[in-house]
Protein backbone atom coordinates (compact mmCIF):
# COMPACT_ATOMS: atom_id res chain seq x y z
CA UNK A 1 0.00 0.00 0.00
CA UNK A 2 3.06 2.45 0.77
CA UNK A 3 4.97 1.76 -2.05
CA UNK A 4 1.80 2.77 -4.37
CA UNK A 5 2.48 6.51 -3.08
CA UNK A 6 3.99 8.85 -4.95
CA UNK A 7 7.50 10.15 -3.91
CA UNK A 8 6.33 13.92 -3.43
CA UNK A 9 3.22 13.04 -1.37
CA UNK A 10 5.63 11.10 1.56
CA UNK A 11 6.40 14.03 3.49
CA UNK A 12 3.25 15.88 3.51
CA UNK A 13 1.92 12.43 4.27
CA UNK A 14 4.35 11.86 7.48
CA UNK A 15 3.24 15.12 8.75
CA UNK A 16 -0.84 14.31 8.65
CA UNK A 17 -0.02 11.16 10.13
CA UNK A 18 1.83 12.51 12.97
CA UNK A 19 -0.28 15.09 13.81
CA UNK A 20 -3.71 12.46 13.94
CA UNK A 21 -1.05 10.05 16.01
CA UNK A 22 -0.34 13.37 18.68
CA UNK A 23 -4.36 13.84 18.25
CA UNK A 24 -5.79 10.33 19.21
CA UNK A 25 -3.07 9.77 22.11
CA UNK A 26 -4.17 12.53 23.40
CA UNK A 27 -7.60 12.29 23.53
CA UNK A 28 -7.19 8.65 24.71
CA UNK A 29 -5.55 10.17 27.21
CA UNK A 30 -8.78 12.82 28.24
CA UNK A 31 -11.60 9.50 27.93
CA UNK A 32 -9.15 7.55 30.16
CA UNK A 33 -8.99 10.25 32.87
CA UNK A 34 -12.86 10.53 32.35
CA UNK A 35 -13.23 6.75 33.03
CA UNK A 36 -11.38 6.66 36.37
CA UNK A 37 -13.55 9.57 37.71
CA UNK A 38 -15.99 7.10 39.54
CA UNK A 39 -17.23 10.00 41.24
CA UNK A 40 -18.34 13.69 40.25
CA UNK A 41 -19.02 16.91 42.74
CA UNK A 42 -21.62 18.81 41.56
CA UNK A 43 -22.00 22.19 42.91
CA UNK A 44 -24.92 24.23 42.50
CA UNK A 45 -25.02 28.16 44.08
CA UNK A 46 -28.40 29.96 44.80
CA UNK A 47 -29.38 33.20 45.91
CA UNK A 48 -27.62 36.42 45.44
CA UNK A 49 -23.81 38.18 47.31
CA UNK A 50 -24.33 37.82 50.99
CA UNK A 51 -27.68 34.98 50.64
CA UNK A 52 -26.06 32.99 48.67
CA UNK A 53 -26.10 29.29 48.98
CA UNK A 54 -24.14 26.07 47.91
CA UNK A 55 -25.24 22.44 47.88
CA UNK A 56 -23.22 19.77 46.47
CA UNK A 57 -24.15 16.98 45.39
CA UNK A 58 -22.16 13.86 44.75
CA UNK A 59 -23.08 11.45 41.39
CA UNK A 60 -21.90 8.26 41.21
CA UNK A 61 -21.05 6.68 37.46
CA UNK A 62 -21.46 3.32 37.62
CA UNK A 63 -18.76 0.88 34.98
CA UNK A 64 -21.45 0.05 32.60
CA UNK A 65 -21.78 4.05 31.76
CA UNK A 66 -17.72 4.77 31.87
CA UNK A 67 -17.38 1.63 29.17
CA UNK A 68 -17.73 3.54 26.86
CA UNK A 69 -14.92 6.26 27.62
CA UNK A 70 -12.71 2.82 28.03
CA UNK A 71 -13.55 1.71 24.53
CA UNK A 72 -12.93 4.94 23.21
CA UNK A 73 -9.12 5.43 24.44
CA UNK A 74 -8.37 1.66 23.49
CA UNK A 75 -9.33 2.68 19.73
CA UNK A 76 -7.48 6.02 19.62
CA UNK A 77 -4.62 4.12 20.80
CA UNK A 78 -5.15 1.44 18.13
CA UNK A 79 -5.47 4.04 15.46
CA UNK A 80 -2.76 6.51 16.85
CA UNK A 81 -0.69 2.74 16.51
CA UNK A 82 -1.63 2.33 13.01
CA UNK A 83 -0.10 5.80 12.24
CA UNK A 84 3.27 5.34 13.73
CA UNK A 85 3.30 2.23 12.20
CA UNK A 86 2.65 3.76 8.57
CA UNK A 87 5.22 6.80 9.36
CA UNK A 88 7.84 3.92 10.06
CA UNK A 89 7.15 2.21 6.77
CA UNK A 90 7.30 5.39 4.79
CA UNK A 91 10.72 6.47 6.41
CA UNK A 92 11.51 2.50 5.19
CA UNK A 93 10.40 3.77 2.06
CA UNK A 94 12.54 6.97 1.53
CA UNK A 95 15.63 5.41 3.06
CA UNK A 96 15.43 2.23 0.50
CA UNK A 97 15.02 4.93 -2.62
CA UNK A 98 17.90 6.63 -1.28
CA UNK A 99 19.52 3.17 -1.57
CA UNK A 100 18.54 2.80 -5.52
CA UNK A 101 19.78 6.58 -6.75
CA UNK A 102 23.18 5.17 -4.96
CA UNK A 103 23.19 1.57 -6.62
CA UNK A 104 22.16 3.24 -10.16
CA UNK A 105 24.90 5.59 -10.00
CA UNK A 106 28.06 4.63 -12.42
CA UNK A 107 25.63 1.53 -14.14
CA UNK A 108 24.47 1.67 -17.66
CA UNK A 109 22.15 -1.10 -16.87
CA UNK A 110 21.24 -3.29 -13.69
CA UNK A 111 18.45 -6.20 -13.83
CA UNK A 112 15.41 -6.32 -11.61
CA UNK A 113 16.32 -9.66 -10.38
CA UNK A 114 20.13 -7.99 -9.26
CA UNK A 115 18.07 -5.10 -7.98
CA UNK A 116 16.04 -7.19 -5.46
CA UNK A 117 19.22 -9.00 -4.39
CA UNK A 118 21.07 -5.98 -3.37
CA UNK A 119 18.02 -4.60 -2.08
CA UNK A 120 16.87 -8.18 -0.09
CA UNK A 121 13.01 -7.77 -1.30
CA UNK A 122 11.19 -9.11 -3.77
CA UNK A 123 11.38 -8.48 -7.36
CA UNK A 124 7.76 -6.73 -7.87
CA UNK A 125 8.82 -4.13 -4.99
CA UNK A 126 11.93 -3.22 -6.33
CA UNK A 127 9.41 -2.67 -9.94
CA UNK A 128 6.67 -0.56 -7.87
CA UNK A 129 9.65 1.73 -6.18
CA UNK A 130 11.66 2.20 -9.67
CA UNK A 131 8.71 3.04 -11.37
CA UNK A 132 7.52 5.46 -8.23
CA UNK A 133 10.73 7.54 -8.59
CA UNK A 134 10.89 7.58 -12.44
CA UNK A 135 7.20 8.97 -11.96
CA UNK A 136 8.21 11.07 -9.47
CA UNK A 137 11.22 12.70 -11.19
CA UNK A 138 13.77 11.65 -8.87
CA UNK A 139 15.32 9.38 -11.29
CA UNK A 140 15.43 11.32 -14.48
CA UNK A 141 16.47 9.48 -17.88
CA UNK A 142 15.55 5.73 -16.58
CA UNK A 143 13.68 3.64 -17.83
CA UNK A 144 12.37 0.20 -16.86
CA UNK A 145 13.29 -2.00 -19.60
CA UNK A 146 10.47 -4.97 -19.35
CA UNK A 147 11.60 -6.63 -22.39
CA UNK A 148 15.30 -7.38 -20.26
CA UNK A 149 13.37 -7.07 -16.53
CA UNK A 150 15.94 -4.51 -16.45
CA UNK A 151 16.59 -0.62 -15.45
CA UNK A 152 18.30 1.21 -18.11
CA UNK A 153 20.35 4.79 -17.24
CA UNK A 154 19.63 6.12 -21.09
CA UNK A 155 22.24 9.51 -18.90
CA UNK A 156 25.07 6.73 -18.36
CA UNK A 157 28.10 8.03 -19.93
CA UNK A 158 31.37 5.46 -19.40
CA UNK A 159 34.74 6.44 -17.91
CA UNK A 160 36.68 5.56 -20.65
CA UNK A 161 34.90 8.64 -23.26
CA UNK A 162 35.40 8.09 -26.69
CA UNK A 163 34.06 11.23 -28.74
CA UNK A 164 33.43 10.80 -32.47
CA UNK A 165 32.37 12.84 -35.43
CA UNK A 166 29.33 11.90 -37.24
CA UNK A 167 28.06 13.29 -40.51
CA UNK A 168 23.86 13.06 -40.04
CA UNK A 169 22.19 11.11 -42.98
CA UNK A 170 19.34 13.26 -42.97
CA UNK A 171 20.61 16.46 -42.85
CA UNK A 172 24.51 16.37 -43.93
CA UNK A 173 25.74 18.31 -40.39
CA UNK A 174 28.73 17.10 -38.39
CA UNK A 175 27.95 15.75 -34.76
CA UNK A 176 30.13 15.00 -32.32
CA UNK A 177 28.95 12.51 -29.60
CA UNK A 178 30.21 10.12 -26.91
CA UNK A 179 30.90 6.73 -28.57
CA UNK A 180 27.97 4.21 -27.06
CA UNK A 181 25.63 7.09 -25.74
CA UNK A 182 22.48 7.71 -28.07
CA UNK A 183 22.23 11.63 -29.61
CA UNK A 184 19.96 13.13 -31.99
CA UNK A 185 21.34 15.46 -34.48
CA UNK A 186 21.55 19.17 -33.41
CA UNK A 187 19.75 20.41 -36.50
CA UNK A 188 16.97 18.14 -37.36
CA UNK A 189 16.63 15.95 -33.98
CA UNK A 190 17.04 12.37 -35.95
CA UNK A 191 18.71 9.79 -34.54
CA UNK A 192 22.56 9.69 -35.72
CA UNK A 193 24.05 6.35 -36.45
CA UNK A 194 27.28 5.64 -36.01
CA UNK A 195 29.69 2.88 -38.05
CA UNK A 196 31.90 1.93 -35.80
Amino acid sequence: MINKIPEKYNEGLKRLLGIVAVASIISAAFLFIGFTEKREIITKETGHLFWKHTTKKIVNHPLSERIVLLIGAVLLIVMAVFCLILIVKIIIKQNRQKRYVTIFKGNEEISVKKLANIMGIETQIVLEDVQNLISSGMLSGFYINFKNNSVVNTNFIPKNIKKSVVTCGSCGKRNELIIGVPKKCVSCMEPLITNI
